[in-house]
Order: C-alpha cells, then sequence, then structure tokens
C-alpha cells in the first residue's frame, strides 16, 4: 500500500495521499476524520464553519482524483464519463465523520453529499466530556467507533476506489 500512496502523492495537487498539502507527516496517510478545537469562550459556529471547509475540501479532493485516476486507466474516457465514475464512488461513502471540541463538550459531526452534489453539515450530536468519568469514557468509546468505522468502512473503500486505480 505505501507504493500505492506514493505513486498517488507524485500525482495529485497537493503531492500528497489527501486533501492536505505541506504537512509531510501526512503526506502518505489518508485523513479519515478532521478535529476541530475550541476554547470555551470561542464560538461554536466558527469550528462548524471550519469544519466545513475542511469537508468541503476532503470531498473536492476525492472527487478530482477519483476523476484523475478514471481518466488515466488506459481507456478513452471522456470528461463527462470520469465525472460520473467519480460520482458513482463518492456514492458509496455515505458520510466523512469530524469531530469538534468545544472547551470540555465533544461533538460529532459528519458531512453527507446531497444530491444536488453539494456537501452538507451535520452538526451538535454531543458525545461526551471531560467534566466527568462517565463523559470521559464516551468520548473513549466513540473514539473507539470511528476507528472502527475507518478500519472496516473508509480504508477499505479508499483502497478500493482509488488506490486500486494507482499505477505504481
Amino acid at each position: 500500500m505505501r507504493n500505492q500512496l506514493v505513486a498517488l502523492s507524485e500525482r495529485t495537487s497537493t503531492l500528497s495521499a489527501d486533501h492536505v498539502a505541506a504537512v509531510s507527516r501526512l503526506q502518505l496517510r489518508p485523513i479519515v476524520l478532521g478535529i476541530e478545537t475550541k476554547e470555551p469562550s470561542q464560538s461554536f459556529s466558527a469550528a462548524e464553519v471550519q469544519m466545513g471547509v475542511w469537508h468541503t475540501a476532503q470531498w473536492a479532493f476525492l472527487r478530482r482524483t477519483i476523476s484523475m485516476l478514471s481518466g488515466s486507466t488506459g481507456e478513452m474516457l471522456c470528461d463527462d464519463e470520469c465525472e460520473d465514475q467519480a460520482e458513482k464512488a463518492l456514492s458509496e461513502l455515505a458520510f466523512i465523520p469530524g469531530i469538534i471540541v468545544h472547551g470540555h463538550r465533544w461533538f460529532f459531526v459528519l458531512s453527507t453529499r446531497g444530491e444536488s452534489k453539494k456537501m452538507l453539515l451535520w452538526t451538535e450530536y454531543e458525545f461526551g466530556d471531560t467534566l466527568s468519568i462517565r463523559g470521559i469514557y464516551q468520548v473513549v468509546a466513540e473514539l473507539r467507533v470511528l476507528t472502527s468505522w475507518a478500519e472496516t468502512t473508509f480504508m477499505p473503500w479508499f483502497q478500493r476506489t482509488v488506490l486500486a486505480h494507482v499505477k505504481t
């Protein structure tokens, strides 16, 4: 998989396997979810905006990358066909998760792609806090659920949809 990630990062506009450029530690590590932190005195809506920007960039990166790889398979695909393949592949990924930590409160957020191909951000599902033992256990449990999703859903999708089409 490392060779495929290196080959992919050489072909993307970010020179990485994800939508984040210039962070060498992440170059060969596809980003599964974003985490935004804000102090209690800071605006929750600012965190939502930042998460929305990141998710929009991630969906766009995935669409562009899948489309680019569809056009390089040796078949003569037109732009519309590449876009159709990218849209079909993205429809297999139900959502992209994220976390907003606002003070001691932890929120699960996710983005989906609507029928108009616009990204929709779903927010304000509080799943734990760092104010109590119970809240901390809830945070740990949710992080385990997200880890499982990354391993059983996102990475297999990424390998099948993106990496399988990268020529090394």
